[in-house]
């Protein structure tokens, strides 16, 4: 069957595996394949038959697993879950037989119609309620989204498109070896990005995701265009608060969504039941027992659920929350008529949340009575409903339904009291006295005179990033983990770490020793010790005197080595073998500890050389080479420095490895000389190889530790800077 539109060959091979069904046309493209409208022949019953592309229904093991996830999504009967009628294996194609959904989904009303906040709730509380009762039977969703929910002929929402990620890739989620995932990267959790094991809150991460959209109009992760970067921010980033790009939500429902978004399972709701519970319990507190009612989407089959919606939760009560004394009023808080709920000593702190400690409201400031006047800040692109007619029951003072609100004047100052600071304040919608929360401002509140909430649209494009499993060659197709993978930078900076301790131990206390040849015992004496005996000692700013006994020498030049290297000395003759010779080097340019050399001649030729060791009485710390080792130092540790923090920030990858490693290369050189010049070790070229082979190695640690930040930086933060631009 072509990814296309059907040919007449492709109806007749469906015909042909369900002759039980008169088979009509296309009534839909998904990411799972080609979706045909159908009827029963017997039922008269329409019905959706979809399919699993044929190049994936050839895998022995997709058969099995959709064959295995058939019969559970077939046993799975809850009203906010599309029935599987039926499913069918014949030749290469696997289809299922689904309800046929004939009111569109989410997203085409949302794109169309928009939706207030109490219709975007009710649409996540319905969603919640479907997912529970999957997850109860051994079933993740893994793809919702607003496409995957549609809506019944009486209205009731349904989810869709279960089982299908799992159906094709098992445990895995799938990306394409470009990094297009299967499903929607928009909406995808943090642990699936990261190839870890999928709970319920996996879906429960989608399910927030969703209902930040339709409350803000925005996605919590900006979309741009490179899916890979969109996968590393769900991974790794931190999604935008929903107060701040929709100040009129209640923070109460805005904070339970950011939890619904935490990028740790473990912080998250642990079930759809308890999101939705809190979600609920937060909406009947805000906009009355009876908000759900005119909203016109049921909340059914999920008796917890609807119990939190209508203000009389099934689950243990919360912890109330006590003002603090001497901060407003100290009396039971007394709910309106008609609630559900009893008085308590004060206001609850979350709304049922059983995952985990309940959620605070922001600030801690009284509840007063008397309107709170706040300004409003009104979504861009947003449009507002028309006006409801007279009799609708939400015209009716006070809130929905024509009970009182119980966020009249006093729970109008507590949302005040939230606003701490100015900017919250300003960003704040206004709440007056009798008026129901999400009402914007703009008219006076009065009895049969109250505002429809701001209807929200989308404000960016709808996402529909994504590969289409019709469209992709199962070769094609890897786990997520082994496209979008961030190592931990740990390992190599511990690496990092532990070589350059090595180093700068190898650094203090040397390695190797300087070759020497000294002169026989008692035939030298220079500045009056015998260097076979002892170190000798020299005065850089005198002459040395140099006694030679036992041979026959007319010259002598006394000098320096530094690595191997010969450095200085001047030729002197000697009388009845003794003389001055004058300094090996001038005291500002090397002094510490060194190799000495005494080159013996007659008549102008040479006859012996003899090293021995040398101490001068001048500090190193003062000489010329002193400064140019601490200069030395300086530069490689700023070049090293600079290296690290490109790497860290995801450029210029080769290049800046490479000066990496030579910058700590030289940090390593360098730490021999510090030695030296501080400690008095003398250097050999065996340690100053050693330590420079140390740092360049703890440098392509460090550089392989920044590579692995960098990639983070690179995909999350220079995206949302881009974004922003």
């Amino acid at each position: 069957m072509s990814a296309g539109n059907l040919s007449d060959a492709d109806v007749a091979r469906v015909r042909a595996a369900l002759p039980g069904y008169e088979i009509g046309g296309q009534i839909g493209r998904g990411g799972c394949g080609v979706v045909l409208a159908g009827v029963h022949r017997g039922l008269h019953r329409r019905v959706a038959i979809k399919q699993i592309p044929p190049h994936f229904a050839d895998d022995m093991q997709v058969r099995r697993r959709f064959v295995d996830e058939a019969r559970v999504m077939a046993a799975l009967d809850h009203p906010h879950v599309v029935p599987v009628y039926d499913y069918i294996e014949h030749d290469d194609l696997c289809l299922l037989v689904l309800e046929y959904l004939p009111g569109g989904t989410v997203e085409n009303r949302f794109i169309t119609a928009g939706f207030e906040a109490t219709a975007a709730v009710a649409v996540a509380l319905s969603c919640a309620a479907g997912l529970d009762a999957a997850h109860r039977s051994g079933i993740l969703h893994r793809d919702v989204k607003p496409s995957n929910l549609m809506f019944a002929a009486n209205g009731a929402l349904k989810l869709t498109d279960f089982g299908i990620a799992k159906i094709v890739g098992g445990e895995d989620t799938l990306v394409t070896k470009a990094g297009e995932i299967i499903g929607t990267p928009s909406y995808i959790a943090p642990e699936q990005v990261r190839g870890h094991q999928l709970t319920p809150a996996t879906d429960v991460y989608a399910l927030a995701t969703m209902l930040y959209q339709l409350l803000s109009g925005v996605l919590p992760f900006q979309t741009g265009s490179d899916a890979l970067a969109l996968l590393f921010a769900h991974a790794y980033g931190d999604p935008v608060p929903l107060t701040d790009v929709a100040p009129f939500v209640p923070h109460p429902i805005a904070d339970a969504v950011m939890r619904g978004l935490a990028s740790d399972p473990a912080q998250r709701y642990d079930s759809a039941e308890t999101f939705g519970v809190a979600i609920a319990e937060t909406a009947a507190h805000f906009w009355g027992a009876n908000w759900l009612t005119p909203v016109g989407i049921p909340v059914i089959g999920a008796d917890t659920i609807a119990a939190a919606a209508t203000g009389g939760s099934r689950l243990p009560p919360p912890v109330p929350h006590t003002r603090p004394p001497g901060r407003g009023q100290q009396g039971p808080f007394a709910p309106p008529p008609g609630s559900g709920m009893q008085p308590g000593p004060g206001m609850p702190s979350g709304p049922g949340m059983r995952s985990g400690p309940a959620i605070p409201p922001r600030g801690s400031g009284p509840i007063t009575p008397g309107p709170q006047p706040i300004r409003s800040q009104r979504p861009p692109n947003s449009t507002t409903g028309p006006p409801m007619p007279p009799g609708d029951p939400r015209r009716a003072p006070g809130g929905p339904g024509g009970q009182p609100s119980r966020f009249g004047s006093a729970a109008a100052a507590e949302n005040a009291a939230r606003a701490t600071t100015p900017a919250d304040r300003r960003s704040a919608p206004t709440m007056r006295a009798g008026q129901s929360p999400g009402v914007m401002p703009g008219r006076a509140a009065g009895p049969g005179a109250a505002l429809p909430m701001e209807r929200i649209r989308p404000r960016e494009p709808i996402p529909h990033g994504g590969a289409k499993l019709a469209e992709v060659a199962r070769a094609d197709l890897v786990p997520v983990q082994r496209v979008v993978t961030l190592p931990s930078p740990r390992v190599p900076f511990l690496v990092a770490a532990l070589l350059a301790v090595v180093t700068g131990g190898v650094a203090v206390l040397g390695i190797g020793v300087a070759e020497r040849s000294a002169p026989p015992v008692g035939m030298v004496r220079i500045g009056g010790v015998d260097p076979a005996a002892e170190t000798v000692v020299l005065d850089l700013s005198k002459p040395v005197p140099v006694t030679v006994s036992g041979g026959a020498a007319d010259g002598a030049k006394l000098s320096v080595k530094v690595l191997g290297v010969r450095a200085g000395g001047e030729s002197a003759d000697l009388a009845g073998g003794a003389g001055e010779l004058a300094a090996p080097v001038n005291r500002y340019v090397l002094a510490g500890r060194l190799t000495g050399e005494l080159s013996l001649s007659r008549n102008g030729s040479e006859t012996a050389d003899y090293t021995f060791g040398v101490r001068t009485r001048q500090p190193a710390t003062t000489t010329a080479t002193g400064v140019g080792l601490a200069l030395l130092l300086l530069f490689a540790a700023a070049y090293a420095e600079s290296n690290a923090r490109t790497l860290r920030h995801g450029s210029a990858r080769f290049a800046s490895t490479v000066g990496l490693a030579v910058s700590m290369g030289l940090l390593g050189a360098a730490a021999v000389g510090a030695a030296w010049v501080l400690l008095g070790r003398e250097p050999t070229l065996l340690g100053v190889i050693a330590c420079a082979a140390g740092g360049a190695a703890a440098g392509l640690a460090l550089a392989t530790g920044c590579r692995r930040v960098g990639k983070r930086y690179r995909y999350v933060r220079v995206q949302r800077l881009r974004e922003r631009a």
